[in-house]
């Protein structure tokens, strides 16, 4: 796997943003030259956007919209927090083959998480049974009271596989 530079990573965010340009197109390059500390904060309050916009809309269609753009926030979190810790190499971003979109958000999701973390998440199933613990040792979860519940946690950390920790900065 060939590391990305800064400008790497940015190109490939707005490929797979784009593919032509857009309105995220101008979106991406506002973040290109912005400092660690300036980018993050800038990314920061595009994610309270976001989150307001998909809370607030209208169809599913809006709701997608700004379903991508929190996925397009937390990838610059990311990126940004990386920035800030130093580092200058960035590890490609995986393009993800699936039709759906919410996949390929999810992908994204996922990639900027292993990009702040200090390891690469590797999620197994997790199982609960009414009004008992998960299965898994690392589940954060806990006794649940309802009818049961499946979901994939980290085997080293205990991270849900499909929470947005960038939601919550």
């Amino acid at each position: 796997m060939e590391l990305l530079s800064r400008e790497g990573i940015f190109k490939q965010l707005e490929e797979i943003y784009t593919g032509s340009p857009s309105e995220r197109d101008d979106t991406i390059r506002e973040y290109w030259n912005l400092s660690p500390d300036r980018g993050l904060k800038k990314s920061m309050s595009y994610m309270r956007r976001a989150k307001g916009g998909r809370e607030n809309a209208g169809s599913d269609s809006a709701y997608w919209s700004y379903e991508g753009d929190v996925a397009l926030a937390s990838c610059l979190i990311a990126i940004f927090k990386h920035l800030r810790r130093g580092k200058k190499e960035f590890p490609p971003i995986p393009v993800s083959e699936s039709g759906f979109l919410m996949d390929r958000q999810g992908d994204l999701i996922l990639w900027a998480k292993n990009l702040v973390s200090d390891h690469v998440h590797h999620y197994e199933a997790c199982t609960h049974k009414s009004m008992s613990k998960g299965s898994h040792l690392k589940c954060k979860v806990g006794k649940i009271d309802y009818g049961g519940l499946l979901h994939d946690v980290c085997s080293k950390c205990g991270d849900d596989q499909w929470d947005n920790p960038f939601e919550s900065l």
